[in-house]
């Protein structure tokens, strides 16, 4: 089985209010192209397909011209989970009629773990593999709610459903294969024990779950998972990955090199980038490089010096989107009215640009290496995330009234849901 996994697509996205629609048709175009070049009979989607749960429409035009695409390039298997910013009623809507064209979506956990073990084919009609399709697990999907538990009792109860979850999958998976020699390939959408996040990634299971820990996975032959956009595998287990998105979310994530995972199950897998997992089914896998459809680049420093290198940018005549970090003391207003000027018949598409003191953001990470955030008092994690961003006065200021106002509404909620325990 050659099969194909890649991630995180978020659809309808926009990078500080510029639509990345461009970049993902572009995107689209050449996951389609691979698949028929490369002759993948299964690509698998794990999670966060759109960005947000309620798409704007031409993400659900990309959505469904991707589909069609990916049919027509000969693929036999598509697989399409959801992820935790996925609509279960969005990827719903469409299920039944995708359905018809062997094309599986799974929104949310089935209840019974038989049901998402799916049949994997070739063009012959048979079956090559088997499919754990496991989403986003919600907190509803695997536990009930217990009253009188702290955090540690409630993070290790969930950890144990959501392993509790995948084995029961993995052994309906079992149970179906038979003594049939195929590979048994699972999905996810969750953080695992030291993986790499950045910017874009939103933090899921707060304040319960922060990472599951990858040795608590059944042993899948592969196991293909979302979340995460950086391309890795994770810790001491090298056939489960992250194929990572497949653009760039966030400035954090310039240089990143996107890919697509090429994995080949079986007796196709070549020996010299075979996976290691001693009595498992074979298994090789390669990155498939993706171009870059938009360029981004990150400039700071002081602000004659962001300046030059903006215009030496603009000389190229390249499209690039900017994210620019002023170091010292410098008028915002001046700034941009230099830059504005300087950069206006060119390529070059300026997203942001904000004032990062240097000496007062070393003199924070010097001064407070090591604390952690649930020793410190909502005010002093709010102040120091203020004077991390180099602010305008006047917007330090609105910032700190409005945090001041909103910790007054927090006390008096607090302080009334107090008095209703105690009557």
């Amino acid at each position: 089985m050659k099969l194909l996994h890649t991630s995180d697509w978020h659809l309808g996205q926009s990078l500080m209010k510029v639509s990345r629609e461009r970049e993902h048709r572009l995107f689209l175009d050449f996951l389609v192209s691979t698949v028929r070049q490369e002759a993948i009979d299964t690509v698998i989607v794990a999670g966060d397909i759109f960005d947000t749960t309620t798409p704007a429409s031409y993400a659900r035009e990309l959505y469904h011209e991707a589909i069609r695409g990916l049919k027509q390039a000969g693929l036999c298997n598509l697989v399409l989970v959801g992820g935790n910013h996925d609509s279960v009623a969005v990827l719903d809507e469409s299920r039944a009629l995708l359905g018809l064209l062997n094309v599986i979506v799974v929104s949310s956990a089935p209840q019974r773990p038989e049901d998402a073990v799916f049949d994997l084919f070739n063009h012959a009609g048979e079956v090559i593999g088997l499919f754990c399709a496991v989403p986003f697990l919600r907190l509803r999907d695997v536990l009930d709610s217990l009253p009188g538990q702290d955090a540690s009792q409630r993070q290790a109860r969930l950890q144990a459903a959501i392993a509790s979850y995948y084995q029961a999958c993995y052994e309906a998976a079992l149970i179906r294969r038979q003594d049939r020699t195929i590979p048994i390939v699972g999905s996810g959408h969750l953080t695992t024990v030291g993986g790499v996040a950045s910017e874009s990634v939103r933090e899921i299971y707060i304040g319960t779950l922060d990472a599951f820990p990858g040795e608590a996975f059944p042993p899948f032959d592969y196991l293909a998972l979302g979340h995460l956009h950086r391309a890795q595998a994770v810790k001491n287990a090298p056939r489960i990955r992250y194929s990572g998105a497949p653009i760039p979310m966030s400035f954090d994530e310039v240089g990143q090199q996107k890919v697509l995972l090429k994995v080949v199950l079986g007796q196709e897998a070549d020996a010299e980038a075979q996976l290691p997992g001693e009595g498992r089914i074979p298994a090789s896998l390669y990155d498939i490089p993706i171009p870059l459809f938009q360029s981004l680049q990150v400039i700071r420093g002081a602000a004659d010096s962001v300046l030059s290198r903006c215009v030496d940018l603009a000389r190229h005549g390249e499209s690039v989107w900017l994210s620019l970090e002023l170091e010292g003391e410098v008028s915002m207003t001046v700034f941009r009215q230099q830059l504005d000027q300087r950069i206006a018949d060119s390529r070059l598409q300026v997203l942001c640009v904000r004032r990062v003191r240097q000496s007062e953001s070393k003199a924070i990470e010097n001064r407070h290496s090591g604390e952690l955030l649930q020793h410190l008092q909502p005010q002093e994690v709010f102040e120091r995330r203020l004077a991390s961003e180099g602010l305008e006065d006047a917007d330090r200021r609105t910032l700190t009234t409005l945090f001041a106002q909103l910790m007054e509404r927090v006390k008096e909620e607090n302080g009334h849901e107090n008095s209703e325990t105690a009557s």
